[in-house]
């Protein structure tokens, strides 16, 4: 019997547990350290999954979000307006109020020429 950690960075993913009971001393020092190194990228891709996951859901929620601002913006109508709508959707999609994105319009009419011209301090507001 073998019992292995599943650990990425520091943090317990979870476990493996090998189980032979066919023959005796299977798991040699060589076999041994081949499973740590297979757990450690058993460990990233567990990890990958749970993270992709949580993306799947955090998608899904903006989703339901959007549908629900459309709902309201067809049920409030003239008090709604369309550029209002379309801000409120943006900042669903990217996690930020529209305050915050000026600056970011402001550089994105801007010709990929000239931007790559300017220094940090010159995009800084």
């Amino acid at each position: 019997m073998l019992c292995l950690p599943l650990v990425k960075q520091a943090k317990l993913i979870g476990m493996l547990y090998l189980e032979n009971n066919l023959a005796s001393h299977v798991f040699t020092p060589a076999r041994i350290l081949l499973l740590n190194l297979l757990s450690s990228q058993a460990a990233i891709s567990l990890e990958n999954a749970r993270l992709y996951a949580e993306l799947i859901e955090e998608n899904r929620d903006r989703e339901r979000a959007e549908e629900a601002l459309r709902g309201q913006a067809k049920v409030g109508g003239a008090a709604c307006s369309k550029t209002r709508l379309s801000a409120s959707l943006s900042s669903v999609r990217t996690g930020t109020s529209s305050r915050q994105n000026r600056p970011i319009r402001k550089w994105s009419a801007t010709p990929r020429r000239k931007l790559r011209s300017l220094s940090p301090v010159d995009i800084t507001p």
